[in-house]
Order: C-alpha cells, then structure tokens, then sequence
C-alpha cells in the first residue's frame, strides 16, 4: 500500500483528491492556488484519506447503511457521524463532522424504518437546495431553460433529462458525493438540452460550461461505492 502523494496542477477551478487503487494520494489543483494553501486542505482532509487507505487495505466496500447512532455515513464527500434524536431541527454541524437528525417521536427514533425515513428527507432536501442555485446560474450561460429539476434515487445512472419536458432528474446518490460531482451532473443533464447524444459535440459544450468537468467525473469513477451507501 502506497502512501504517498502526487500533486498536479491544471486549469481547475477547484481541488479534487482521489485514492489510486494502490493507496497513491492524486491531487488535481487550481494553477495559481499556492502550495500552502493546498498543504492546508490535505492536512484537512487526513482524515479521509487515512479511512479510505485503511478501506483499501482491508478491501472494504461500505455496505447500505443500518441508521444506527453513531453510524458513519458519507454526506457531500465527507464521513460524518449520525445522531437520531426526537428534539431539535436535523441539521448538520461541521466542526464536529455530526449529523443530527429529528425523528416525530422517541419511540419512531428508535426504529430503523423511521430513522431510514428521516435521513432521506433530509438528503432530498439538502440536494434540492444545491441544484437549484446551480440551474439558475448556468440557466443564462448555457442559454437553456429548465422547467423542472426533481431529486430521484436511481440504480444505474447519475441523472437523466427529459428534453421535450425540460425536466431534469438528480440521483439522491449525490449526496455522498463532492459539490462538484453534482456540479458536473447538473450541467451534464442541461447540457442534453442543446445536444441529445453523447458526442463530440456534446463534449465540447461540457467543457465550455464546466471546463473542469472530466475530474469531477473521474472522482466518481474511482468512488462508486459511494453510490451504493444512500
């Protein structure tokens, strides 16, 4: 298991970290961000990276989660605790890496279906409160308009675009992921409103819109068991 860590810098606009299969530590990063303040998000990040070292090391693929206290789930690309309890809002706290989530009651919050229940709501709505602002900001740029833009949790796809409807579709599974991963969803399903098939074409205008797209997209290739935790 490797430990060591590569460092390249692109025409991003942000920084992407990603595990090679032999435990590499790959960090794309913006071209004028400086070395201190890329050391400053690795040593952040640490934490992640030894987890999902340690996860390779023992070639562990997370399981569905059970919504135990205590569980560790992974929200916007970073592990976070959950706390089910009956008083309060759901809400997430940074500086602890918690994530609290109300259940009706105290009996409902001990109950594995409840606290399913609970946690996907809360997801729906963080992820629908993402999309929007970001359909609104490149609704001008790209020239297009969408009608509506729907969360669904899907088996095999990131998202899908009805193009005669202009309605847009958004796997919950996002939700485990980094802002940019759905970034880079959002701006690949409004792009079928100017281009149906997946060609050059298609590629281009990805890259005009979004011109750090392609790492985006290959975080969630070398991540795909996080589609699986949601």
């Amino acid at each position: 298991m490797r430990t060591d860590t590569i460092i390249t810098k692109k025409a991003i606009k942000h920084v992407y970290l990603r595990l090679d299969a032999d435990g590499c530590l790959q960090v794309s990063a913006p071209t004028n961000m400086p070395d201190a303040e890329i050391a400053a998000i690795l040593r952040q990040k640490a934490h992640w990276v030894d987890v999902k070292r340690q996860q390779l090391t023992q070639q562990h693929r997370p399981n569905k989660p059970q919504y135990n206290h205590g569980e560790q789930v992974m929200f916007l690309g970073q592990p976070v605790s959950l706390d089910f309890h009956a008083k309060h809002t759901t809400h997430y706290c940074q500086q602890t890496q918690q994530l609290f989530v109300q259940c009706p009651s105290v009996d409902k919050a001990t109950n594995t279906t409840h606290r399913q229940n609970a946690l996907l709501r809360f997801y729906r709505k963080q992820l629908q409160d993402i999309i929007e602002p970001m359909i609104a900001h490149y609704e001008p740029i790209m020239g297009v308009r969408v009608n509506e833009a729907r969360i669904k949790h899907m088996k095999t796809r990131w998202g899908t675009c009805n193009i005669a409807a202009q309605r847009i579709w958004i796997n919950l599974a996002l939700i485990a992921y980094p802002i940019p991963c759905i970034e880079q969803t959002v701006v690949h399903e409004m792009t079928h409103l100017l281009e149906r098939g997946h060609n050059a074409r298609f590629y281009g205008l990805m890259t005009r819109f979004m011109p750090d797209w392609r790492d985006a997209r290959q975080y969630m290739k070398t991540q795909p068991h996080l589609f699986a935790t949601i």
